[in-house]
């Protein structure tokens, strides 16, 4: 399976798609939907799912577009159901969008996601709140240490914000010292905005964490 990533809209958060002989799915597709569609059209995807980490604007903005073009499924965690429409908490209105777009199917923590009936289109849903109160990240298996996508739980050498809605500084650090920082190091992290990064370099250099997985 490919990962492309591509850095979408206004915020410049990424978007990844994992490509499979003709199906897809799109993480976090924040923006920019004309320059997805291509995309996937070009490589001639038939089959399609949309996850969304959680319900910022600049992580579902192009959702709404890609669902009506490729018929698609959008899934997120169950968290969100109660908050993803409000926009005090989706901050739609920061892109224009009033609408938060229809969600098919909810996610529960340990959740399996089987993906093109292949061990590597296998993901785990790990629910890992803080930055909002929905947030989840996924892990992909592989024959390795997998890779791990954390969309704005855990950043390389940051984590996410706290300070918008729903947001809580000890509850996000609960989640990646729980939830992210018992992987093994050469775990791989594909997160919402910037660059890749891996568990042991965070572990390692990451100022806001390093510390926290030595503790008890």
């Amino acid at each position: 399976m490919e990962i492309i990533k591509l850095v979408l809209g206004d915020f410049g958060a990424n978007c990844y798609v994992l490509d499979e002989s003709r199906r897809a799915i799109v993480i976090d597709p924040g923006g920019e939907p004309e320059k997805i569609a291509a995309f996937l059209r070009k490589k001639n995807i038939e089959e399609l799912k949309i996850i969304l980490t959680h319900c910022h604007v600049d992580h579902w903005a192009a959702a709404p577009t890609l669902k009506k073009l490729f018929k698609t499924e959008i899934l997120m965690g169950i968290a969100a159901k109660k908050i993803c429409r409000q926009s005090e908490i989706n901050l739609a209105g920061l892109a224009g969008f009033e609408e938060f777009p229809e969600i098919d199917g909810w996610l529960n923590d340990g959740e399996e996601l089987k993906f093109g009936g292949v061990p590597t289109g296998t993901f785990v849903v790990i629910f890992t709140p803080g930055h909002t109160a929905d947030g989840i990240s996924l892990f992909k298996k592989e024959r390795d240490a997998g890779t791990l996508f954390t969309g704005d739980t855990l950043f390389s050498d940051s984590v996410g914000r706290t300070d918008l809605p729903t947001g809580s500084s000890v509850v996000l650090l609960k989640s990646i010292k729980e939830r992210l920082l018992p992987f093994p190091d050469e775990t791989r992290i594909f997160p919402g905005h910037g660059e890749n990064s891996t568990i042991g370099n965070e572990k390692k250099n990451n100022p806001f964490i390093k510390n926290l997985w030595r503790d008890g």
